[in-house]
């Protein structure tokens, strides 16, 4: 429901901003069961989506499975996010009709998620800052040496970096609940931020090109880097209190998917 609300709110502003016909509304409203449509911020959904329906399907096969069945898919899918460096070598068929295709893609991260969650203690965390270094060098190394490969593929979210990224700080956050002592009040932030987390993701677009990137103090800071900090923090916290706000009223749930009870 978050998701409609808020794509009908993308197509309503781009109406009203003259960014859309008429005609181009109606089309949109009726894409809306097969693509994003509004805001391009809202692709992410749709994958969400996707990986929500095929889940009873991975959850049947993960009951069942063992632990080196899992790696095995794991490693499947870790070569396809390989593809850009293994093309420096070899003919790679990453198409429809490639033989690891049905092994691509994001339900990988799904798989992923399972394993370190049940095995995730196998793995230690020096093993994970490695990797974890390895995955921050191979980039410069590229752009040092000017290697023939596609560097936009190697930070993308189906990049063996990324991936391996995700497992360090996986590591690092089971980590640091350990050795910190947080206390219940500071826990009830930081859940009441969790919680908020999808109505953050939802407006932050509309509320840092509409409003912040409109305040007079933000347009007039002349170091880009200050400018780019302050545009964050600005839009992170209006978004969180936007988020809030709706959380708190009956219509949290439809709008930001969270409700204060």
């Amino acid at each position: 429901m978050p998701t409609l609300v808020w794509t009908l709110f993308y197509i309503a502003i781009k109406w009203f901003d003259g960014n859309t016909t008429s005609s181009e509304v109606l089309t949109s409203i009726f894409s809306i069961p097969f693509s994003a449509q509004g805001h391009g911020v809202l692709w992410f959904m749709y994958t969400l989506l996707g990986l929500y329906l095929v889940t009873p399907i991975l959850h049947a096969w993960l009951r069942n499975a063992s632990e080196k069945d899992i790696r095995f898919y794991l490693l499947l899918w870790l070569i396809t996010m390989c593809y850009p460096l293994l093309q420096m070598f070899v003919e790679v068929n990453d198409t429809s009709i490639g033989m690891l295709y049905y092994f691509s893609g994001y339900v990988g991260y799904f798989v992923l998620g399972y394993w370190l969650q049940r095995y995730g203690e196998k793995l230690s965390l020096k093993v994970a800052a490695l990797l974890m270094c390895l995955s921050v060098l191979a980039p410069i190394v590229v752009k040092i040496m000017q290697l023939k490969v596609d560097f936009y593929s190697l930070f993308w979210y189906l990049s063996v970096f990324v991936a391996i990224q995700c497992v360090f700080w996986w590591k690092a956050m089971k980590h640091l609940h350990i050795v910190l002592h947080i206390s219940d009040s500071v826990k009830g932030y930081i859940t009441v931020f969790s919680n908020l987390s999808f109505g953050i993701y939802l407006s932050h677009i509309f509320i840092m090109r509409h409003l912040v990137w409109h305040i007079s103090f933000v347009e007039h800071i002349n170091s880009q880097l200050l400018q780019i900090a302050v545009v964050s923090v600005v839009t992170l916290t209006l978004s969180f209190f936007v988020s809030l706000i709706f959380g708190i009223t009956p219509f949290g749930n439809a709008v930001v998917g969270w409700r204060k009870k």
